[in-house]
């Protein structure tokens, strides 16, 4: 798992402007079944109100599950604390095909610190 703050734009076959925050081996539970990262498993990543950050999940295994989206940088769903836009696919390694629009299928887990 590698992050960087702000858009992913620009930086999708660049992974020196990303920050490595994991490297681990989780086994696939099966076909539409949710597959956990054990809680512990990274540091926790601030991300401060009003910002972007962006996420690249990767595997050297099968696919990452994902739907096709509908317009790259479009938002795709959101509450009062925050926003997930439509993104991008990429294949291993970053440099590799793009495809889009893409919407990751998973859940985030997050919690608001006040600071």
């Amino acid at each position: 798992i590698w992050t960087k703050e702000g858009s992913y734009q620009s930086y999708d076959k660049d992974l020196a402007a990303w920050t490595k925050v994991a490297d681990l081996t989780v086994k696939g539970q099966g076909l539409d079944e949710p597959t956990m990262i054990q809680a512990g498993s990274f540091e926790p990543i601030a991300i401060r109100r009003n910002s972007r950050q962006a996420f690249y999940i990767t595997s050297d295994g099968p696919n990452i599950r994902y739907s096709n989206g509908s317009s790259e940088g479009k938002e795709f769903g959101s509450n009062s604390d925050l926003v997930l836009y439509e993104g991008v696919g990429k294949r291993v390694p970053i440099t590799a095909a793009t495809m889009s629009p893409r919407v990751w299928n998973g859940v985030l887990k997050y919690e608001i610190i006040f600071m």
